[in-house]
């Protein structure tokens, strides 16, 4: 009993190191609460049986996800009409697919620190690397929104180095602190190996927080030297529960049409509407939206598309790109929200559909497109796919140099998420050295430059139009490059350093 309060305890301090907002009451940034939340759970596991450390991760993880997306009651079932009992029972399982697969890697990394005799200290960072990794594409497409990193946001200093290790190094370099620490009040610091680990985790992070100070530093002097771009976000703020309604939809257009004068006075270069922004489904091959012709700069809207498919008519989550109401660029999302815009393995789970009738029948793009604006080649990322670094690295990859993100984080009301859902798109600007600019139907509509920083930003819950000069970077990252190459290497590094020391060990054992 006691371990699984422990667990549990565990559990909700990390929750707590992520952005924190309960009926729209603010939490304080708890962050640097990420590098000392899992002492408590890694000292239970020590000298568990490998059943019982499946069982402390499982626990540990199921609350930790609870917590921290517990949002996902209110798309449930405040729009999406789902019973509380259901709407729960969704969020906990979820959670449970997550703290199952952090039990399975956990507990598989202990066994093979037992069996190989490989050091639990080289070993369970990497391992929780990989289970970070794991959830990020799959199961059903990936749920990577509570990754470690993610606490760190506000720590510029630190998430720095996302342009080196990405969002998993960072995080096992945070798992390695609170193993040593959790290891350090079980056995002192007298053994030898416990100073060598102490030691290298300080020369880690004071050589992470270096590098940090160093690259912000020349990033922030580039800002200046840059070439830029003149772009306005816009906020329409239209409730949830009536942004498909058919008698609000002149109302919608509107409002939007009245925010977007106002950036055109501005003299925006380009104006950003958010996700499915457009009160109504358009036809798929339409190739003029008549009532913007007036609008004379160049305009990128989110719009629901509707195309011919086997099982009728289909649906696409799409950017349209247009010049005086002219559709000159499309683009689709193409990592679809399960269970909100598809059913998975719809053949074989058909009774999904009578139990969540709301669930859209959305087709997935097949890759992303770049567009281009005033010879600026941009991506975008729409709603949550701003989670997966993969789709933004691979946008940059190809030319963009900028990037842009399309959402909608109405349906979670004043909750975290919209907080959360920020997160991610500074991690992703880091990554990619990419300015990141969001529009968002309600959430945060900012304005996010390549070294992480907020240029600017709306309040949530206000129709506003945000204009804002853009810097424009050109070179790739390491990051972006070779992805998480350099991590994986560290840790092999790491693990050969282990051994070797392990060995001559062993050798001086048996001369003496």
């Amino acid at each position: 009993m006691k371990a699984l309060f422990t667990s549990i305890v565990s559990g909700l301090l990390v929750s707590l190191a992520f952005p924190t907002v309960v009926e729209g009451v603010y939490f304080p940034n708890l962050g640097w609460l990420a590098w000392f939340a899992l002492v408590p759970l890694f000292w239970i596991c020590q000298g568990a049986t490998w059943r019982q450390v499946l069982w402390y991760n499982f626990i540990h993880g199921l609350v930790y996800n609870a917590a921290t997306s517990y949002w996902i009651f209110y798309a449930m079932h405040r729009y999406g009409g789902l019973p509380v009992v259901s709407s729960i029972a969704g969020v906990l399982a979820m959670a449970s697919i997550l703290g199952l697969m952090q039990g399975l890697f956990v507990a598989l990394a202990y066994q093979l620190s037992h069996k190989a005799r490989i050091s639990l200290l080289v070993l369970l960072p990497f391992v929780w690397a990989l289970y970070e990794w794991a959830r990020t594409y799959g199961p059903f497409g990936g749920y990577p929104w509570s990754q470690l990193t993610y606490t760190q946001s506000e720590y510029l200093y630190l998430i720095q180095s996302c342009d080196l290790l990405g969002v998993y190094g960072l995080g096992a370099l945070i798992v390695y602190a609170n193993l040593v620490l959790s290891t350090l009040l079980k056995v002192g610091l007298k053994p030898r190996f416990m100073k060598m680990a102490v030691c290298s985790l300080l020369v880690l992070v004071l050589g992470v927080l270096a590098y940090g100070q160093l690259r912000l530093e020349q990033v922030t002097a580039k800002l200046a030297l840059h070439k830029s771009l003149k772009i306005a976000l816009i906020q329409p703020n239209v409730a949830q529960e009536l942004k498909w309604d058919p008698a609000r939809a002149n109302e919608a257009v509107s409002r939007l049409k009245q925010l977007t004068q106002q950036a055109v006075d501005q003299q925006a270069e380009l104006i950003i509407w958010p996700e499915s922004a457009y009160p109504d489904a358009l036809p798929g091959r339409l190739t003029k939206l008549e009532e913007l012709t007036p609008i004379s700069t160049p305009l990128l809207i989110g719009a629901v598309t509707v195309w011919p498919g086997t099982r009728g008519h289909v649906l696409k989550n799409s950017a349209l790109y247009l010049e005086q109401g002219q559709i000159k660029a499309r683009d689709y999302k193409t990592h679809l929200v399960p269970l909100g815009e598809y059913v998975p393995f719809r053949n074989v789970v058909s009774w999904m559909d009578k139990i969540v009738p709301a669930i859209g029948d959305f087709e997935a793009g097949t890759e992303h497109r770049l567009m281009q604006v005033a010879e600026v080649p941009y991506g975008v990322t729409i709603c949550y796919e701003d989670l997966f670094p993969g789709i933004s690295r691979e946008i940059t990859r190809s030319g963009a140099r900028l990037l842009t993100n399309l959402t909608n984080d109405a349906w979670y009301a004043d909750s975290s998420a919209q907080w959360q859902h920020l997160n991610f798109s500074r991690i992703r600007a880091i990554e990619n050295r990419r300015s990141m600019v969001r529009s968002t139907n309600t959430g945060v509509t900012a304005v996010i430059h390549p070294d992480g920083r907020i240029a600017k930003q709306l309040v949530p819950f206000k129709a506003a139009a945000l204009v804002a000069e853009v810097p424009l970077f050109g070179k790739l990252s390491i990051y972006t490059r070779y992805g998480d190459m350099l991590w994986i290497l560290g840790f092999v590094l790491l693990l050969a350093i282990t051994t070797f020391f392990r060995q001559k060990d062993a050798v001086e054992e048996e001369v003496t």
